[in-house]
């Protein structure tokens, strides 16, 4: 192998290293994050869903609404989406009133 071949390869080389780098970054970029937030009419009612969650196991944190939603008390709460079911469950079972359920992508 000549210099020059040498150098072509390395170069060839480098350059499918640095489109595969850029390939599974961007396929990274693609995965989306899901995250399920509720928002309520009253503030007593985030702290009733986050206390009765809690009891039940859920992780659940009270948050403030993201802009992409609006709200009538300001406060949020999000959850994981697996536990969504159960989470609805404990509302209709402890009469949480829930403005609605939503969905983000991050």
């Amino acid at each position: 192998m000549t210099r020059t071949d040498k150098f072509y390869f390395y170069k060839t080389l480098k350059s499918r290293y640095n489109y595969l780098r850029q390939f599974f970054s961007a396929r990274a970029l693609e995965v989306m994050i899901l995250t399920c937030i509720a928002t309520f009419f009253v503030t007593h009612m985030a702290l009733r869903f986050e206390k009765e969650c809690r009891k039940a196991g859920y992780d659940v944190r009270i948050i403030p609404v993201p802009r992409k939603i609006s709200s009538s008390c300001g406060l949020a709460c999000r959850y994981a989406c697996e536990a969504e079911k159960e989470i609805k469950n404990i509302c209709n079972l402890k009469n949480i009133e829930v403005e609605a359920f939503h969905h983000l992508e991050d």
